[in-house]
């Protein structure tokens, strides 16, 4: 159990966020899935963490430079990516322990 106002914290560290007002509890989610809602987001005054405010300004940008783009098929491909590469990291770890 993490208990922060750091909303950068929050982001990183928990699998889900309680987020709590007055005693009252107000939200219970992942904390994607919390943050990704912008309007419950500001509804409950949270601040973004500065990840989703920077990838929220950087599609911003690049929606604004070059048009409409599918960004969730984009978060897709670059998720393999980077699975695709920590896959090799380890496999490449393995390799040099055992030489």
């Amino acid at each position: 159990i993490l208990v922060s106002h750091n909303m950068d914290e929050a982001f990183r560290y928990a699998d889900r966020i309680c987020v709590v007002k007055n005693g009252t509890i107000e939200e219970i989610r992942t904390a994607s899935d919390l943050f990704m809602d912008k309007a419950r987001t500001k509804e409950l005054n949270l601040a973004l963490p500065h990840l989703v405010a920077f990838s929220d300004k950087l599609k911003s940008a690049v929606t604004n430079s070059i048009g409409d783009v599918d960004f969730e098929a984009t978060e897709r491909y670059a998720s393999l990516e980077a699975a695709t590469i920590l896959r090799s990291i380890k496999k490449s770890k393995e390799v040099n322990h055992a030489e």
